[in-house]
């Protein structure tokens, strides 16, 4: 479509799909999906996030994906690394929120944030390390300017290939008090 700045397919990428989803930025910087059923009942709609709320997304899609696992930031990493995104490791966010361990958590802590010039990481807090790393901090950190791939990087490792996606998607956003909205063709 001539309005996006960036898609990817997240489900339908085999021949004979009987739906495909692409996930999308625009040019108008929305981010979303484009469902179209290919079935009997051709069916085709969008689904999209405005760009103000676009931070709160990231922080909720980080969240839906690394919500509670110990080694997110390794992952994180590693997601980065796959889609060719650049990242690096440090601090200050203007959108938080802690994804594992909660306050006063005795082993690991870590905090999803988008950074006041719009930066996209993770701030991970150790307590219980090796010997002499027992207070560990640390800080992976993907620039403002690399926010858009890493948007569709999340949703491509959270839905793919998951016809329900679009669905999924909207609850997410409800949970997260993220408005979104849904245009049938």
């Amino acid at each position: 479509m001539s309005d996006w700045k960036e898609s990817r397919i997240i489900v339908g990428q085999e021949d004979g799909a009987k739906r495909q989803v692409k996930a999308y930025v625009g040019k108008d910087g929305e981010v979303g999906m484009h469902v179209h059923d290919l079935g009997d009942r051709e069916y085709e709609y969008y689904l999209w996030v405005k760009v103000q709320k676009r931070d709160k997304l990231v922080i909720a899609l980080m969240e839906d994906l690394y919500g509670d696992r110990q080694s997110c930031a390794s992952g994180f990493e590693e997601l980065m690394k796959e889609n060719g995104i650049s990242c690096e490791r440090h601090g200050e966010w203007k959108e938080s929120k802690t994804i594992v361990g909660g306050e006063g958590s005795p082993m690991r802590q870590v905090v999803a944030f988008v950074d006041k010039e719009g930066g996209v990481g993770l701030q991970v807090h150790d307590l219980g390390g090796p010997r002499g790393r027992e207070d560990y901090e640390f800080y992976v950190e993907v620039p403002a300017s690399e926010k858009e791939r890493l948007i569709l990087a999340l949703l491509g490792e959270i839905y793919a290939g998951q016809d329900s996606c679009p669905n999924e998607f909207e609850s997410l956003m409800e949970k997260n008090g993220i408005p979104s909205e849904r245009y049938v063709i």
